[in-house]
């Protein structure tokens, strides 16, 4: 264990420079999270769209009317795509995170702050970066379940169309 002071602060500014970036690391991942909700919902739109579209060809061509399965699974199919696109806006809702207050910040300006040594200052940031990477880690953790959740829901969906198509090839043989 180092006894000399200098080696101490020489430790303080190493968990100062990590806290930072882990910071920066954490909003860096919810700002990705959210770039993901976005994909996910407007994805999930498209494949909307063209399950409509699909259908509109398929029943204008020959007369055709879709057996009851189809219709089926291309419902189940648009209501996993609407639940995608439900996900990914849970997804990207704003999550509060705690940051440190106008207050706090205020009161650092005072002299007893502004005047304390370098050592008693880096810890003060230090622990007010460790508060907002906690809950930042939170929030990104809920965004990240949702995504996932999303994934499942568009993968489903997937699946679904894909079922409905084989079946509407398999009527018209």
């Amino acid at each position: 264990m180092p006894n000399d002071d200098a080696e101490k602060a020489v430790g303080g500014r190493l968990f100062f420079e990590f806290v930072s970036q882990e910071l920066k690391n954490e909003r860096e991942r919810r700002a990705a999270l959210d770039s993901r909700s976005v994909t996910v919902i407007t994805s999930s739109g498209s494949f909307v769209t063209l399950s409509f579209a699909l259908v509109a060809v398929v029943t204008k061509m020959t007369d055709y009317r879709p057996s009851q399965l189809t219709i089926i699974l291309l419902a189940l199919a648009t209501l996993a795509l609407c639940s995608a696109a439900l996900f990914a806006l849970l997804a990207s809702r704003l999550v509060f995170y705690v940051v440190v207050t106008t207050e706090q910040l205020i009161s650092w300006t005072r002299d007893e702050f502004w005047l304390d040594e370098e050592d008693n200052a880096r810890w003060q940031l230090t622990h007010a970066n460790s508060r907002t990477i906690k809950s930042l880690r939170q929030g990104n953790a809920v965004k990240a379940n949702r995504l996932l959740y999303a994934l499942w829901a568009q993968l489903l969906a997937f699946g679904l169309m894909s079922a409905s198509i084989v079946v509407v090839l398999v009527e018209q043989l």
